[in-house]
């Protein structure tokens, strides 16, 4: 059986003390990091850099950050995966049009 898909969430604290919680990333959010890491001729094997990416990409998608990814690093305190992952079904996401 193959293993159940999963959203990859993560939680963000701002310098200026913001927190995001639970922001889920999408494929939105994957093809920005792959843009980006072939821009920068970046390693895909760094996870940490995966997920600040992801953060950052996502965080401008939802309208949170406005800026360029080094700005975001520079605004950012903290950047941590939630633990709790949520399984997808991916017929009920499909219907709903997540």
């Amino acid at each position: 059986m193959a293993s159940p898909i999963q959203r990859s969430i993560i939680d963000v604290r701002m310098n200026d003390g913001t927190e995001y919680r639970n922001i889920v990333t999408n494929l939105r959010d994957q093809q920005r990091f792959s843009d980006l890491r072939e821009a920068r001729r970046w390693s895909a094997e760094d996870q940490m850099l995966v997920m600040r990416v992801l953060a950052w990409a996502a965080l401008c998608r939802l309208g949170k950050f406005d800026g360029g990814y080094d700005a975001f690093l520079d605004a950012t305190e903290i950047i941590v995966p939630v633990e709790e992952s949520q399984d997808v079904d991916p017929t009920v996401t499909a219907i709903q049009g997540d």
